[in-house]
């Protein structure tokens, strides 16, 4: 007697199922059809096989690894199914097993309403038809599904399966934002430190000593939502959290939607788009941030260098370097003793940039140190570089700068200054008890403690490029002075050059470098 291996399956997409403790009314047809029809054939059932919530389309199902493995052990004689796409929609998997394996395994597969059996031997094309039917189906509905996904987005409409922390999806409508007020106090907490002067690492440690939850945490308790988290993330504040969340302008209510995409319905891998291709949507729910602090916030950001954690400097190329390519940052790396520059996109996708050759800073130091010293030299002969060298106005942008960072720490300390004068009309009313008013007033102290030293600090800053603008160097002393350098320094990179772009390796291994200067 024959022993048949029944297969059923259940999309996500399908209608008809029932709750997770019980199977859906489609499977139980599935297998009471299938059951009945190897009877009728007179074979014996050897095991019945179910997915349930699982597409055809190639992704991981457990029930069907199983009956493969059980197959090529030659366990059973036939595979039994409803219709051919129960078993799969992907045509390659239709041509790997019907047309390939189980011939190689001596098994026969059966589809019962479609009359798919690979014995009867003029019935292969039709086999192949109905997978490329399939096939069409699969990429028809992934099509549908993408445009969908793309229309919501530009129209303004949140589609993620989460929601960023600090924001909740709204009840009446899960295509929009609203503020969860636990979470946003936390993330303004966040800009606030960042802005006077904390950094990601002491915003982070503070929020942990705290006993914050983090995102991750803050979801899975208060909404029961388990994140694809990996790391010490999950438990844990760290830098990555801080910086991500204040470059993130979903704070001030703008989705920024589209950045990746799978790479087809059969491959989930996703990969970056280019950065034209987002969708930006403005306005589309209420702010935690407002439009002020963040401008003020990401204005510092683009002056904040990466500091080598055992020197304390940042490197002499620090910020300069782009990649040609893909317009990402080049980032420092370091391999058997020497330091290197790299396209930052190929640690997220080697797929999207093609600048994937590294080029060591000392090779880098020494085309702009010459590079340098020729237009020094030529600017000295013409007389150009008299003009040219505007270092005023890099002064200038520092000082508003520096005076723009004081307005908030001086609007914080008053916030602070009328937070201890209603501290003390609590305490009189009765509200706040005593131990609980020295506490907050304790606080109080430490935090304008800090927030003072910032100010004195940001002052003596001040005073110190203002002085430097009364002292400038006379010009001809500058060119005089440069004359002909024999070392590149971050001082020098800084007065001379706004930018280092970096192209891709050519055919003979030679890759463009352009180099905008400042003067």
């Amino acid at each position: 007697m024959n022993r048949a291996a029944i297969y059923v399956r259940l999309s996500d997409e399908d209608d008809g199922k029932g709750n997770k403790y019980e199977e859906s009314e489609s499977i139980q047809n599935q297998k009471s059809l299938l059951i009945d029809y190897a009877l009728k054939e007179s074979w014996e059932v050897y095991n019945i096989y179910c997915d349930e919530d699982l597409s055809g389309a190639g992704t991981y199902r457990p029930a069907f690894e199983k009956m493969i493995l059980d197959a090529e052990e030659n366990k059973f004689d036939i595979i039994l199914c409803k219709t051919q796409s129960r078993f799969s929609r992907d045509l390659e998997i239709i041509e790997k097993y019907l047309h390939n394996k189980f011939t190689e395994w001596n098994i026969r597969f059966v589809s019962v309403v479609d009359n798919a059996d690979t014995h009867i031997k003029g019935n292969k094309k039709s086999r192949q038809i109905n997978g490329l039917i399939n096939e069409w189906f699969l990429e028809d509905l992934s099509d549908n599904i993408r445009a969908v996904l793309k229309n919501k987005k530009e129209r303004g409409l949140y589609t993620g399966s989460t929601f960023p922390f600090g924001y909740k999806k709204a009840q009446a409508d899960k295509n929009k934002l609203v503020i969860d007020e636990p979470a946003a106090q936390v993330v303004r907490e966040i800009f606030d430190k960042f802005l006077i002067g904390y950094s990601y690492y002491k915003i982070a440690n503070e929020l942990n000593i705290r006993r914050i939850p983090t995102p991750w945490q803050y979801k899975k308790e208060i909404y029961g939502i388990k994140i694809n988290v990996k790391g010490t993330s999950k438990k844990i504040w760290s830098r990555d959290i801080i910086r991500n969340m204040i470059r993130n302008p979903v704070y001030i209510g703008t989705l920024v939607q589209g950045k990746t995409e799978t790479i087809s319905y059969k491959n989930s891998k996703k990969r970056i788009k280019d950065k034209k291709d987002w969708i930006v949507s403005e306005k589309r729910h209420e702010p935690i941030i407002d439009i002020e602090k963040w401008q003020t916030v990401q204005k510092k950001l683009e002056t904040r260098s990466r500091v080598d954690k055992n020197t304390g400097e940042v490197h002499i190329f620090s910020g300069k370097v782009f990649c040609e390519e893909c317009g990402n940052i080049f980032h420092k790396c370091k391999s058997h003793d020497y330091e290197y520059l790299r396209c930052k996109t190929i640690n997220m996708d080697k797929n999207f940039c093609k600048n994937v050759s590294r080029i060591r800073i000392s090779e880098l130091t020494e085309i702009i140190l010459a590079e340098l010293n020729i237009l020094i030299q030529r600017y000295k002969q013409d007389k150009i570089l008299k003009e040219k060298i505007n270092i005023t106005n890099k002064y200038e942008d520092q000082i508003d700068f520096l005076e723009q960072e004081m307005v908030v720490l001086y609007r914080e300390l008053g916030l602070k200054k009328e937070f201890l004068k209603n501290l003390y009309k609590d305490k009189i009313k009765g509200v706040l008890s005593e131990e609980d008013f020295l506490l907050l007033k304790e606080c109080f102290y430490e935090e304008r403690e800090v927030l003072e030293e910032n100010i004195k600090l940001k002052r003596v800053q001040l005073e110190d490029i203002c002085k430097k603008t009364q002292t400038l160097p006379d010009k001809d002393e500058l060119i005089r002075q440069y004359g002909k350098l024999e070392i590149l320094d971050r001082n020098m990179v800084e007065m001379f050059i706004s930018r280092i772009a970096i192209g891709a390796k050519d055919a003979d291994k030679v890759r463009k470098i352009a180099i905008d200067w400042l003067v």
